[in-house]
Formats: structure tokens, sequence, C-alpha cells
């Protein structure tokens, strides 16, 4: 519920919402952005078995282009 709680709307927030709002959200948000991006490289950036057959003719493809164009 504080995470979703717009400051704003509060005539008078207590010290630890505002201590919240402007530290530890913006380091949870980070830490999760972090998460997921370390979780991309090590997962995602791997060639497929499915895939490598089409990323190796596809500089051969480009080059037909060049000449059909």
């Amino acid at each position: 519920m504080l995470v979703f709680k717009n400051l704003s709307e509060v005539s008078n927030p207590l010290l630890v919402d505002k201590i919240f709002h402007v530290i530890l959200y913006p380091l949870w948000i980070l830490s999760f952005v972090g998460m997921f991006w370390a979780a991309s490289f090590k997962y995602w950036n791997k060639p497929l078995p499915l895939i490598s057959p089409i990323a190796k003719n596809s500089y051969n493809m480009y080059l037909v282009h060049y000449i059909y164009y």
C-alpha cells in the first residue's frame, strides 16, 4: 500500500513515508531493474539451436539483396 500511495494526496505525510518515497522506493526499483538486466544477460544472450542456421546464412542473404537491387 505504501508503494502506490501518492504523497500529494496526503495533507501531512509521516516522516517514514517521506523517507520511503525519497530513498527506499528508488533503490527498490533499481534493484529490480538490476536483477532483470542480470537475468537478461545470463539467459537471453545465448544463440538458440533453432536460430543458428538462420544467423549463419543471414550475411549471404544481405549480399544477395545488394546484387538484386
